[in-house]
């Protein structure tokens, strides 16, 4: 069910939360500020720099539109578990493929427009090759961020098709088959002609009882 709904393709029209996320590592690159904080930080809080910019983009996008299924109706209590999952499994997979293309994006960006003198001025040595991987990665965790406020202005069922993918299509052709079938019992239900009274059949009875 994940690999038919193709998590890797989750943004491609999602593009408020790609321009939130744009935006933001934009911004974050050509900041003096940044290039600072991501001299400074070591593999352990960029890890969980990360982990949190990844767990608040997936959060984001399932709460804000609505899609963890409740157990109702005809959908039990397994389904809904496992439809939950593959939703959690789908979002998370396109928010870590988004997040390993803007790294390197942004790396190859940093490498081009930020030259090592100007880069070494701000963080006080030479730059290196690890301090554009540090700060592309610091940056990359920054515009996910960013890309959860653009998810929250994107239209409900947009991400919901994009999110529910196989399972959405799934979804309308029953409700269209369930629609067309009702439309076919109405029409006919319309076009059968009523009951013609049975002329055999006395309308009135009288019955005189002697007085």
């Amino acid at each position: 069910m994940v690999r038919a709904n193709r998590p890797w393709r989750l943004f491609a029209t999602l593009s408020r939360a790609l321009a939130g996320v744009f935006a933001t590592a934009a911004f974050g690159l050509v900041n003096n500020s940044t290039w600072t904080l991501s001299s400074g930080m070591d593999v352990r809080r960029l890890i969980g720099a990360s982990v949190v910019s990844l767990l608040a983009l997936t959060a984001w996008i399932i709460i804000d539109h609505e899609l963890w299924e409740r157990p109702h109706g005809s959908l039990s209590r397994s389904f809904s578990r496992l439809y939950n999952t593959v939703t959690c499994v789908k979002i998370t997979s396109g928010v870590l493929s988004l997040y390993v293309i803007l790294f390197f994006t942004l790396f190859g960006v940093s490498k081009l427009i930020l030259t090592p003198s100007a880069f070494g001025t701000v963080i006080g040595q030479d730059a290196t090759v690890h301090d554009y991987a540090v700060l592309a990665w610091f940056v990359s965790s920054m515009g996910m961020v960013g890309g959860a406020f653009g998810s929250g202005l994107e239209d409900d069922v947009t991400v919901r098709n994009e999110a529910y993918g196989e399972r959405q299509r799934q979804r309308w052709q029953k409700l269209r088959e369930v629609k067309k079938v009702r439309e076919e019992l109405e029409s006919e239900t319309q076009s059968a002609p009523e009951p013609s009274p049975d002329p055999l059949q006395p309308t009135q009875v009288v019955m005189l009882l002697p007085i």
